[in-house]
């Protein structure tokens, strides 16, 4: 790792586990237990992630997540929620 980033980051944001998926799986169902109806949760991710980050938003229950780009194009913001509740 890059100095600038192993000095400050807390070593549980650099061990996603054997696939980097590990946080995902503990945050995304946490967060769609926690979102109000309209809610969003978005989250970074790293390169060869957008797939397999979207289906743990639908398996969290978390709707049509969007795909967001960073300023070279490359895939970075997963954001996805809860549908408003109907009535």
């Amino acid at each position: 790792l890059a100095p600038e980033v192993a000095a400050y980051d807390p070593p549980l944001a650099l061990d996603g586990g054997a696939d980097g998926l590990s946080a995902y799986r503990r945050l995304l169902p946490q967060a769609a237990a926690l979102l109000a109806p309209g809610g969003r949760v978005a989250v970074e991710i790293g390169a060869g992630q957008a797939e397999p980050v979207a289906a743990l938003f639908r398996r969290a229950g978390l709707e049509s997540p969007g795909l967001h780009r960073d300023l070279a194009g490359r895939p970075r913001v997963l954001a996805a929620g809860r549908l408003s509740a109907h009535i």
